[in-house]
């Protein structure tokens, strides 16, 4: 199997990173991207940066290097009532700061585009699996070129999505691109800090355990593969 996996971060990027051995980089018109050396798969990763932009812009970039068999992205995220360390299973994704219901179109939505994307229900049987001894809690990831530390500008969004768990930055991007090119796609987060917490933006600990856990739950759903 072709995997192609979008890190933001390179703290998230290298907490997968660790489980490997001869990793090799490859630069091609001016792309970046690397391929692990796995027993059974293909895996080529790639830091898209932070922000909606740069996710859609790089995978679109990424995905045309190679055919891919599923897109999967990972890493850290604000939880929305939730613990710090909680795994989520983005099984639905959707923008959190697009609203175009001006013209009757439902919150999130972008015009011509679906509603929300979905992970590929085959590879969330394949996570939920890999995960069959680990807890985890699926429901929908909203993504916004916004670093959220209140839950207030939520409110609205919050009311027509009762089983928002988390939010980001990149997700929801790279899960349309995945629809537009026709290739499944899988998404999961780490809670990193918690929307609200007076500690949200000072507790690099907490952000770093987190971080590093994302990493192991990758490398055990590519190995569940």
């Amino acid at each position: 199997m072709n995997i192609a996996v979008i890190f933001a971060m390179e703290e998230e990027k290298e907490a997968f990173f660790r489980f490997f051995e001869a990793i090799e980089a490859i630069k091609k018109d001016g792309l970046l991207y690397y391929h692990l050396p796995h027993e059974k798969h293909l895996i080529h990763c790639i830091q898209s940066g932070i922000g909606k932009v740069n996710a859609a812009y790089k995978t679109a970039r990424f995905l045309q290097q190679h055919p891919y068999d599923i897109i999967i992205n990972t890493g850290i995220a604000g939880g929305v009532n939730r613990e710090v360390f909680e795994v989520v299973l983005g099984e639905k994704l959707i923008y959190h700061d697009v609203d175009v219901t001006a013209f009757n179109y439902p919150q999130g939505q972008v015009p011509g585009m679906p509603n929300s994307y979905y992970s590929d229900p085959q590879y969330v049987d394949v996570f939920k699996q890999a995960m069959r001894e680990h807890p985890y809690i699926n429901g929908t990831i909203a993504s916004g070129d916004q670093f959220m530390t209140s839950l207030t500008p939520l409110k609205s969004f919050m009311e027509s999505t009762p089983d928002l768990h988390a939010v980001d930055m990149e997700s929801t991007a790279i899960a349309q691109i995945a629809y537009l090119e026709n290739i499944p796609f899988l998404s999961f987060r780490i809670i990193s800090d918690v929307l609200g917490s007076p500690t949200q933006t000072t507790d690099e600990k907490t952000v770093e355990t987190a971080t590093l856990k994302s990493g192991e739950v990758l490398k055990r759903v590519c190995d569940a593969l």
